[in-house]
């Protein structure tokens, strides 16, 4: 079942992302945590599928490009 949740977001985000064990897809306009790109890098390491869809801004680009390439494309 889906929660909302108010309080503690990032943490909340960052627990989900170190549980998902087949795939995660995600959809945002920008993308400027660090902290979340590494959880989701560590989880394509691990094996994980991770689909991110973002706004193409030059805010994004900053963060993006320092993303490996996945090895399961």
């Amino acid at each position: 079942m889906l929660e909302p949740h108010f309080s503690n977001i990032k943490g909340v985000i960052l627990s989900q992302v170190s549980q998902a064990e087949k795939s995660i897809y995600a959809c945002v306009a920008w993308f400027t945590d660090a902290d979340l790109l590494a959880a989701l890098c560590r989880r394509v390491e691990s094996g994980v599928s991770v689909a991110l869809m973002i706004y193409d801004d030059k805010m994004n680009g900053i963060q993006i490009t320092q993303v490996p390439p996945s090895p399961y494309q």
